[in-house]
């Protein structure tokens, strides 16, 4: 932003990052953690280890504390393995995923 720039237009570009942020953390995830997959051939994603190279887990790192401060805002849910809580799993609401 710049001298020119009207006064709203600061709230609105913090809506329009939020937005943005709340279409694509799920995927800052699913791209850049380890994916395993569970007994069902179901994703799951390993939060301690990278996809690709070590800085990925930055990413992964600021995704999940991204999800866990927004809170119930998603169509979906993110639940932690309760045998081992760095694996992360996605379910859908709309279809009632109750993996």
């Amino acid at each position: 932003m710049n001298d020119t720039t009207p006064p709203q237009a600061g709230f609105v570009l913090m809506v329009l990052a939020s937005d943005i942020a709340d279409a694509c953390v799920r995927s800052e995830v699913e791209l850049y953690a380890h994916e395993l997959k569970d007994d069902a051939g179901h994703p799951m994603f390993d939060t301690r280890r990278p996809a690709y190279q070590a800085d990925d887990l930055k990413r992964v790192n600021q995704a999940l504390q991204y999800i866990e401060l927004r809170g119930d805002v998603f169509p979906w849910v993110l639940k932690r393995r309760l045998d081992s809580p760095t694996i992360v799993q996605f379910f859908d609401k709309e279809n009632g995923d109750g993996r």
